[in-house]
């Protein structure tokens, strides 16, 4: 069995922790909850059945095979220096935070752990992979579209004094690089960390970012060309019941990667 931990028991972390404890994935076994906040983790785990344990970060990442991070951006450098300290896998949801100055891939790489990320609420990401493998990738560019109220509470809004509720008709309100745009909107935009991992990096990934009062869902579409050729796609998501900021398949495309690594440790 693949032993996991889940640091974060926010609506995400809420989600897979109820996916993992009702056995959804073969092989796969939820042990242990972790939260900044106990009463967090100890209300979630009084409602799964079997009932993981909560325990502090070292505890958890020196009891399970692999610790699944949704908890923050800020919380991602804490827990991969514990996760390395016991030489376990990593599961990052917060991927903007690979994008910073720390190389945590190789820094995982030479301890000979694993350090992943899903591919969150977009879809294409394999065919960026493969056209950058040979340097054959030129462009890539971003654009999400999202409704205004998973906006609200924003940084950038705040900052501005402006109300995203306020917004009669769609706005841009963001167009950079990518790793300006995880900076700017760290709760919001960590599709663009992922498209950026995938492709041309964080420098190079141009995002531009629409707050639509008329939007439903959370469209993500991604636009490249180069020696292969072009390529587009969109991804239209509903957001998260929990949480308006993320969209639902960013969950589900953990839980996919959860059932791969799973998969691969039985072999």
């Amino acid at each position: 069995m693949l032993n996991i931990g889940i640091v974060g028991c926010g609506a995400i972390g809420r989600q897979l922790a109820a996916a993992l404890a009702g056995k959804k994935i073969n092989a796969a076994c939820l042990i242990g909850l972790c939260d900044r906040d106990q009463d967090k983790a100890t209300a979630l785990a009084s409602g799964l059945k079997p009932r993981p344990k909560v325990y502090s970060l070292d505890a958890l990442a020196q009891a399970c095979d692999l610790l699944i991070e949704t908890a923050s951006m800020a919380a991602v450098p804490e827990v991969a220096k514990t996760v390395l300290k016991y030489k376990k896998d990593l599961l990052v949801l917060s991927v903007g935070a690979l994008i910073d100055t720390t190389d945590w891939f190789a820094r995982f790489a030479k301890a000979g752990c694993g350090l992943y990320h899903p591919s969150g609420a977009v879809a294409g990401l394999d065919g960026l992979r493969a056209a950058a493998v040979l340097g054959g990738l030129k462009q890539v560019t971003l654009t999400t579209r999202k409704p205004v109220f998973g906006f609200v509470g924003a940084s950038y809004f705040l900052k501005r004094k402006i109300d995203p509720l306020g917004l009669t008709r769609p706005k841009v309100i963001f167009s950079g690089s990518a790793r300006q745009a995880v900076k700017a909107f760290p709760q919001n935009i960590n599709v663009a960390a992922a498209v950026s991992l995938a492709g041309l990096g964080p420098d190079k990934t141009r995002v531009q970012i629409i707050a639509d009062p008329a939007a439903k869902r959370n469209a993500h579409t991604i636009s490249a060309r180069g020696t292969f050729g072009t390529l587009t796609t969109t991804t239209e998501n509903f957001p998260s019941e929990d949480n308006p900021k993320t969209s639902v398949l960013a969950g589900l495309s953990a839980l996919a990667l959860i059932a791969e690594l799973a998969r691969e440790r039985k072999l």
